[in-house]
């Protein structure tokens, strides 16, 4: 594969990885920091973790396998609205690279409608320390896969464990030079969508925090 052809085959969300400094601001104590792939500085974490997951939504929507709206949720008789987005898996098949959190979310639907943090939530196997890092590990070990990031794990303090990646020497000339088309297509048409985009969000990080685990034992298994 050639440099040209790799930065032209990233999916939606290995756009969001490379290219993050786009898509969520500076990071911080509260909400962790992720070293850009490309040049010098970070970004945060947790947010970073739910913009991956409400892409992946969106790319298989835009690939057929599943229908997201925007539904508005009703408890204690009515009293209490809650906006949701519902996605409905169509049972078309969605083609993305083994390995890529499209793919491995694709392989998370039913055949049933799921609201987005209940999907979020059982993409994981356990609880975990730190579910939002995990994401974001998810992600570069699927581009480390390909080859395109060379990728090792590292235990940091408090037994979290991270994977540390590099984009590969022979592909950084063309992902310096690419941009994130596809990523950024997704998010300005879910944006333009009532307020989906901001639900797709919230609700990925609700689903990360009912995955967060209370106590100090730490975990970096997901299920298949």
């Amino acid at each position: 594969m050639s440099t040209s052809d790799a930065a032209l085959s990233l999916t939606p969300t290995e756009q969001v990885l490379v290219y993050a400094d786009q898509f969520a601001p500076k990071g911080s104590m509260l909400n962790g920091k992720e070293n850009l792939l490309l040049g010098e500085g970070n970004v945060a974490v947790n947010t970073l973790s739910e913009v991956l997951l409400s892409v992946a939504v969106l790319a298989l929507e835009k690939a057929g396998a599943a229908r997201v709206q925007q539904v508005t949720r009703k408890s204690m008789f009515g009293l209490i609205k809650r906006q949701v987005a519902e996605i409905t898996p169509t049972g078309t098949p969605a083609s993305f690279p083994d390995g890529s959190l499209e793919a491995l979310l694709a392989a998370k639907l039913g055949s049933a409608p799921i609201d987005m943090d209940d999907l979020v939530y059982e993409f994981f196997a356990d609880d975990l320390k730190w579910p939002q890092q995990f994401i974001v590990d998810v992600a570069k070990a699927g581009l480390s896969e390909r080859g395109i990031l060379h990728a090792e794990k590292s235990t940091k303090l408090l037994m979290f464990t991270t994977v540390k990646a590099t984009v590969a020497p022979e592909h950084k000339a063309a992902l310096q030079a690419g941009a994130p088309t596809d990523a950024r297509a997704l998010v300005k048409a879910a944006e333009g969508r009532e307020t989906l985009w901001t639900v797709m969000n919230k609700q990925a990080g609700s689903g990360l925090a009912r995955r967060t685990e209370a106590s100090d034992s730490s975990s970096d298994s997901f299920s298949d």
